[in-house]
């Protein structure tokens, strides 16, 4: 795919994305008439915030790492200090979300609430069986795929050295931890529903919310044993990161330059 192309898309994306939400969110909840167009005001007044407030950020973000990229040796520490800005960034964004989300929630009726459990327990119970369907190997089968995809974007075809770090990086991970982040979702998810079946006040569910994407607070058992292979797998992202940014070949580095600028470029605009 070429940064032209592929600018054209990102711009694309971020400017449906809006409308991808609320359409997301709709299939949950399922308004109508004026429900309907209080979600999609709360919608639209996440993303202008977004716009105005986030997304500088994320194009600063891309630019700076390019640069990074362009003129240092890339070394572990530089790379958790990376990992780390993009993280808190997507953290900005959800918690942007959170007082909106909690105004909708606070709002439901009780028939309004079973609904919405009911279709959020069908589409986990859908995504479970889909991945205990998923043998050892059709799921490396596509890590490997979306990794090799991936270090094509953004830095060119990779070299056989490249695809063998990107191999022992999937020989490594953990299989029988595939579900462990969805086991936790849905122990939050079922927190929340007896919040929200006990009308609790939106400012108790903006709480909550908050507290759901603070990985410090951990009160369940099978919410540190999320936490603890998220940092195992961190750690090997992180290791197998700096071998290839070792391993990039000069072309390959400005190729991953260039891409960096271009997608920060393209998000200049919407």
């Amino acid at each position: 795919m070429s940064i032209s192309v592929c600018q054209k898309i990102i711009l694309f994306l971020y400017n449906k994305s809006d409308w991808l939400v609320e359409r997301w969110a709709n299939q949950l909840l399922e308004f109508r008439g004026d429900r309907r167009a209080e979600l999609h005001r709360e919608v639209q007044g996440f993303f202008k915030e977004h716009r105005s407030v986030e997304l500088p950020l994320l194009v600063y973000y891309l630019h700076s790492t390019a640069d990074l990229i362009s003129r240092s040796q890339p070394t572990e520490a530089r790379i958790q200090n990376s990992l780390n800005d993009l993280e808190n960034l997507t953290q900005r964004t959800l918690s942007l979300a959170i007082p909106g989300t909690a105004r909708i929630l606070a709002s439901l009726s009780p028939a309004e609430t079973e609904r919405l459990k009911k279709n959020i327990e069908t589409k986990n119970s859908h995504l479970l069986k889909e991945r205990e369907e998923l043998s050892l190997e059709d799921w490396q089968k596509q890590r490997r795929k979306n990794s090799q995809r991936a270090f094509k974007f953004l830095a060119g075809t990779p070299s056989p050295e490249q695809e063998k770090l990107i191999e022992q990086w999937i020989l490594e991970s953990d299989y029988s931890k595939r579900n462990l982040w969805l086991s936790f979702r849905q122990i939050k998810q079922a927190e929340l529903f007896k919040l929200l079946e006990r009308k609790a006040p939106e400012s108790e569910i903006k709480n909550f919310l908050r507290s759901w994407i603070e990985p410090k607070q951990e009160s369940l058992q099978t919410q540190s044993d999320y936490s603890k292979h998220f940092k195992a797998e961190r750690q090997r992202i992180t290791k197998t990161i700096l071998a290839l940014s070792l391993s990039l070949s000069p072309k390959q580095k400005e190729h991953f330059v260039e891409t960096l600028h271009e997608l920060s470029d393209s998000l200049k605009t919407p």
